[in-house]
């Protein structure tokens, strides 16, 4: 297994977890307005992800790929929690929809069905320090003293 994947001991079908290097870009920094041509003339406005949030996406969604188990098929809600470790402060919310994108290429998961927690945003002061950790569990109810107990990558 790769650097910044990995299972929980002792429960592979039913969580995992992974680690994915670097700073998330903010929402405000996801997406950009593009001119769509029109065949017969003219064009129009629409968002379309940014160069870097598609790199950051692909990285993140090849992570989550790599970390989940072939046993792991939860049957409805998955509850999914973040620990973000940044240089930027930023909105946690802000950096939930590129992730969630990601984890749903990457699981084949549909987000709508994610429940997340997050249960940390930390400064830290280098960017070789910048990181979101992440466990998946099939069990859509939020158990943080799991977590507290040392269950946290």
């Amino acid at each position: 297994m790769g650097p910044g994947v990995g299972h929980p001991e002792g429960s592979v079908s039913d969580s995992f977890r992974f680690t994915i290097p670097g700073q998330p870009p903010s929402l405000n920094r996801t997406y950009r307005i593009v001119r769509v041509p029109h065949r017969g003339g003219g064009s129009h406005q629409q968002l379309a992800k940014s160069n870097e949030a598609w790199n950051y996406q692909l990285v993140a969604s090849t992570l989550a790929r790599q970390a989940k188990p072939s046993s792991f098929n939860p049957e409805g809600r998955v509850r999914v929690y973040w620990k973000f470790m940044l240089t930027r402060i930023t909105d946690s919310d802000n950096l939930l929809k590129i992730l969630s994108d990601a984890l749903e290429q990457g699981t084949g998961i549909n987000d709508r069905n994610f429940n997340h927690c997050v249960r940390d945003v930390i400064r830290v002061k280098n960017a070789s320090e910048a990181r979101t950790e992440v466990i998946v569990s099939s069990d859509p109810a939020c158990r943080c003293s799991v977590l507290d107990e040392g269950g946290y990558p």
